[in-house]
């Protein structure tokens, strides 16, 4: 079924041939220094050539045609080197005399549509037409870019204009086909080859234009090979530069050791967020509350007591992903980048409609400075953005950090729940041992999981850290995990947290 787009291409590139070639002098001459490319290896097919040759008519006469002529001719000659223009010549002469005129080539072109449609097949330059009321004129335009981009050339809005038209009335009423509001650009079909052309004081007939991708390649018929890796590419960098990281959450509230006033007060906490706006039209306080609806909490106490943990079983509860703040493209180099970046982050959580967790907080949301340097000034302008993006947003908001810090008392206010996560106790120690191990099958009997409780005070990521090590150990070996691996290993995490310095 192709050879009939193929067919439909080369008598399209002989019907612009022709319609140029038929132009009045002046215009013609103007138009000549893109026939090189338009014809260059077009050969008109067997059929083309059964009838008469096709003579041009209206040949001119008197005075004022003959002056027409010669300056047509001058300006020829001036345009295109003498060794081009002779090979030029000499096929602008062979289409003039072989060819059909553009009468016959349209009706060529409708013989070729309806044996298509006969057949099956859609020429894809017609339905690209009909699906966006493409006129003649912006049809042809769009055929003249397609050969242009074929032949790797440009062509500037005169010379787009005056191949589509065949007069200077012509070339003033299609002026809208070059439009930023006209069909061919607002539907990416062609576009301006200058980059920030509607930005610029830029002449549109000075400018050259070309074929989109997409639609070279629609007219082709053809899916574009490379455009499936170009998106693939545009969508890693896209990734790349995400102020938040999205994950799905993994951990459920029912395996984490929490005591049950953090377990109440966190029910407490996601209650009021998912019922706030209900409870606050039900009692008619809506309007007297419109802004500062944020549900924010802060988690924090000593690293591996479980804070990145919480937050992750409260998405999976809301069933909703986790949003992680990316510190390193939060923070820019460039003046006031950072600022808006804060704004996008709030932006991009909306969107994606994540519990929003700020890990290790602390390095955002610190009481604000005397300004005694100019970083100072910059650390409390991110803190006032930070205070108006919390007044606006109605999402949930969780942050972590290790240390109780000095939050500025603007934020203190802005907290729904205040949690302070401790080191386990041993009753705690036991159940999280339990946790992790209880269900191996692999276990031998000499383990203990309430003497590894009394004998190490671990955290829970401590523990966890034990437990890899353990089944690390005794799968290297291929036997079940015993008390001496665990009690290893415990002893290697006491000693790192009580006297390995850091570094080497």
């Amino acid at each position: 079924m192709e050879q009939y787009n193929v067919e439909y291409l080369e008598t399209s590139r002989g019907l612009l041939a022709s319609l140029i070639n038929s132009q009045p002098a002046p215009l013609r001459s103007i138009s000549r220094r893109m026939m090189g490319w338009l014809l260059a290896g077009w050969e008109p097919e067997p059929e083309h050539l059964h009838s008469q040759r096709h003579k041009r008519q209206g040949r001119r006469e008197g005075f004022g045609g003959r002056m027409a002529d010669e300056e047509s001719e001058r300006l020829f000659k001036d345009m295109i080197p003498k060794e081009s223009r002779e090979g030029l010549e000499g096929r602008m002469a062979e289409a003039e005399s072989e060819s059909p005129g553009p009468a016959k080539f349209q009706r060529r072109l409708e013989e070729i549509v309806q044996r298509a449609q006969r057949n099956g097949y859609q020429i894809p330059l017609e339905v690209l037409c009909a699906e966006y009321g493409l006129s003649r004129p912006e049809k042809l335009a769009l055929l003249l870019l397609f050969f242009a981009r074929l032949s790797g050339e440009a062509v500037s809005g005169t010379d787009l204009l005056m191949a589509v038209g065949g007069g200077f009335r012509d070339l003033i009423a299609n002026l809208t086909l070059l439009s930023p509001e006209g069909r061919l650009i607002t539907n990416r079909l062609i576009k301006p080859c200058q980059k920030f052309f509607w930005t610029l004081d830029c002449d549109p007939l000075t400018a050259e234009y070309g074929i989109t991708e997409e639609a070279f390649w629609r007219i082709c018929g053809q899916h574009n090979p490379w455009q499936e890796k170009k998106e693939e590419r545009v969508s890693a960098r896209r990734d790349e530069m995400r102020l938040i990281w999205i994950k799905e959450p993994e951990v459920s509230l029912e395996q984490l050791v929490l005591p049950r006033t953090h377990l109440r007060r966190i029910e407490d906490a996601l209650w009021q967020f998912e019922h706030l706006a209900e409870a606050l039209q039900n009692y008619g306080v809506d309007r007297a509350i419109p802004y500062g609806r944020a549900t924010t909490m802060l988690f924090y106490g000593p690293p591996g007591t479980g804070k990145t943990a919480t937050a992750e079983a409260i998405a999976r509860r809301l069933k909703r992903p986790l949003g992680y703040v990316r510190y390193d493209q939060l923070y820019s180099k460039w003046f006031g980048e950072s600022e808006k970046n804060v704004r996008m982050v709030f932006e991009e959580a909306r969107k994606a409609g994540c519990v929003l967790v700020f890990d290790e907080a602390d390095a955002c949301f610190g009481r604000r400075l005397d300004e005694s340097h100019s970083s100072d000034r910059g650390h409390n302008l991110m803190t006032n953005i930070l205070m108006q993006e919390l007044e606006r947003y109605e999402g949930l908001m969780i942050l972590t950090t290790n240390r109780d810090f000095a939050l500025d008392p603007a934020f203190e206010r802005r907290l729904l729940l205040r949690l302070k996560f401790e080191l386990p106790d041993v009753a705690a120690r036991e159940r999280i041992w339990q946790k992790f191990l209880a269900g191996c099958p692999k276990l031998a009997p000499d383990v203990s999981f309430a003497q590894l409780a009394v004998r190490f005070a671990l955290s829970g990521g401590k523990i966890k850290n034990v437990v890899l090590k353990a089944v690390t150990a005794a799968a290297r070996e291929q036997r079940p995990i015993t008390m001496a691996d665990l009690e290893s290993a415990a002893g290697e995490e006491i000693g790192k947290q009580e006297s390995m310095p850091i570094g080497f």
